[in-house]
Parts: structure tokens; sequence; C-alpha cells
């Protein structure tokens, strides 16, 4: 899910790595982990909605 977004919309960027899973995704609620990833890849999306469907460029997307 990581390496694809950040093909789209930040390529320039290195791919999802174990080390990035143990440092902001490892026993976090999703949201939390998806939100901690990409701040420290300065990027940032909205929250949206749990209903926004897989291609919204929200956190629940």
């Amino acid at each position: 899910m990581f390496d694809e977004y950040l093909a789209q919309a930040a390529p320039d960027q290195p791919t999802f790595s174990p080390a990035d899973y143990q440092d902001y995704v490892d026993g976090k609620p999703r949201l939390a982990g998806t939100h901690d990833f990409l701040a420290a890849r300065n990027l940032e999306l909205v929250t949206g909605e749990e209903s926004d469907p897989p291609d919204a460029r929200t956190l629940w997307g």
C-alpha cells in the first residue's frame, strides 16, 4: 500500500522498508501508523471518512 502511494504521490521517496514499519506503524492503529509514516516522509493526507473508496486521497482511502 505504501509503495503504491509513494510511487504516485512522491516518486522521489524511497520505498517502504521494514525499518519504516518498526518506526512508524508497528503497534499503532491503522490510521495512526499511516499518518505517522507519511508525516515522516513530509507527506500529508486528510483523514476523510471511513466510507471513502480505496482510491480517495485520504487516510481512510
